[in-house]
């Protein structure tokens, strides 16, 4: 990993610091820093003097791509509430207006009142000019602080119109989309909050999908509501805990609903595919694609780990020539392609399946070696064998040709992961990293048969 050295003067400029020029502690100093810290209280204090009280700050997750805007994220904590945070730098780049209000009109009698956002600038070098954002501010989704403000009354019909609903911020991500859950007198759902242009074909693909799915033994997330004035679709929530809880309290007591899963899977895979798929709904994965998304996903690597990079960069395009000279059928299948173990519920009365929104077209190998690569991060060494063989011998499916493309598939999976995965400002990324790519070397391996399967 990249480092300060000692005697190196600590960096003067953040706009070097996110551009990559100091590597790792650069990155370490500029965000966890008592500047920037203090910096972000001072903000805050101005801010929103409704936060008041004692307050913590415990910072959640950092986004950073060298020589682009950084991002870390933080939960302010206060006696009786967490309020997510985002502390942003700009750099160079303008960004959109929040909405038609100037920034300090939106602090004034809205319900959250913590609602606020906050542009800075320093000329001491401590931080580059950024942006303080309290939710529900989002400068990208100007309807969200009218959504929230307005106590989410166009989901009365949906949660219940006998008293006001309460809201947990699930995912609080500026700029991307938002997840929240909506518990109401009547029912609870999880809401996605995102541009207004994605809602009409997040409908479609879910109807799709439902007309396609409703014949297997399976619960899933339905869409129930949408609405493209607030950029939103409401998903019923369904019963159960995540399969990732139940592998890391007893990995063993597991087995019989990974067992399960992998037969879900295999008739999600046999299910017919929608004919909403001529309009370009569930749009097909290429491998070329997915290996440009794994190295875009580590490009951060590139600094902190610049030997991970290149190594993860050349096993990504082996994993690509095997796949290529192992080509699956013509037939396209329907992938839920964000198959991961939080994403499947356990229930008493069997399982159920969420996050539908990333269903698409492909090669089944492709699901298969995304959860088993999400199955290796969760699972102890010693109990990844038995819970491998657990969930293929659910899925059924065993020739070698389909073996050979899921190794490749995985190899993919597990690089990309742990790109996304492992904390930018991990002390120890390099090592994590490196150890990541010796499981996708041995995923490589039985790919191309060079090490016998050992699932």
């Amino acid at each position: 990993m990249t480092v300060l050295t000692p005697g190196l003067r600590p960096p003067t400029s953040a706009l070097g610091v996110i551009a990559g020029e100091f590597g790792g502690g650069g990155l370490r100093r500029l965000i966890d820093g008592r500047g920037t810290r203090g910096e972000l209280h001072r903000e805050l204090s101005e801010l929103a003097p409704s936060l008041t009280g004692r307050r913590l700050l415990r910072r959640r997750r950092v986004t950073w791509k060298p020589g682009r805007n950084a991002r870390a994220s933080f939960d302010l904590l206060l006696a009786d509430s967490v309020v997510p945070v985002q502390l942003r730098w700009l750099l160079d780049r303008v960004e959109p207006p929040l909405c038609e209000s100037s920034p300090s009109d939106l602090t004034v009698g809205l319900v959250p009142s913590h609602a606020a956002v906050k542009q800075f600038r320093r000329g001491d070098g401590g931080a580059a000019k950024g942006r303080v954002l309290v939710w529900p501010v989002d400068p990208d989704r100007p309807k969200l602080i009218e959504l929230v403000a307005g106590g989410m009354a166009p989901l009365a019909p949906v949660v219940g119109h006998r008293s006001p609903p309460t809201v947990e911020v699930v995912r609080y991500r500026p700029g991307q989309r938002h997840v929240l859950a909506v518990t109401g007198s009547e029912a609870k759902i999880f809401l996605k909050v995102g541009r207004p242009a994605e809602v009409a074909v997040a409908m479609a693909r879910a109807e799709a999908i439902e007309r396609a799915m409703s014949p297997l033994p399976v619960q899933f997330a339905q869409a129930i509501w949408a609405s493209e004035e607030f950029g939103a679709v409401a998903y019923g929530a369904l019963p159960g805990r995540p399969l990732r809880l139940l592998i890391r309290s007893q990995a063993a007591g597991a087995l019989p609903a990974l067992t399960a899963t992998g037969a879900m899977l295999s008739g999600v895979h046999r299910s017919d595919v929608p004919e909403a798929t001529g309009a370009g709904l569930l749009p097909p994965l290429h491998p070329e694609r997915e290996m440009a998304a794994v190295v875009r996903a580590a490009d951060y690597v590139a600094v902190l780990a610049p030997d991970g990079f290149l190594s993860a960069r050349t096993l990504a395009a082996e994993a690509l020539a095997l796949l290529s000279a192992t080509a699956a059928s013509s037939d396209m299948t329907l992938l839920h392609h964000d198959l991961k173990c939080d994403h499947v519920l356990v229930h008493r009365t069997g399982l159920g399946i969420i996050d539908l929104d990333a269903v698409g077209l492909g090669d089944p190998a492709s699901d298969v070696a995304r959860m088993l690569a999400d199955l290796a991060w969760w699972t102890p060494p010693a109990g990844r064998p038995a819970v491998r063989r657990a969930f293929l011998a659910g899925y059924g499916r065993d020739d070698p040709g389909f073996r050979r493309r899921v190794a490749a598939w995985e190899a993919l999976a597990i690089i990309k992961q742990a790109a996304r995965r492992i904390p930018v400002l991990d002390l120890h990324l390099a090592e994590r990293f490196s150890d990541q790519l010796v499981e996708a070397r041995r995923a490589i391996d039985r790919a191309g048969d060079r090490r016998p399967d050992d699932s």
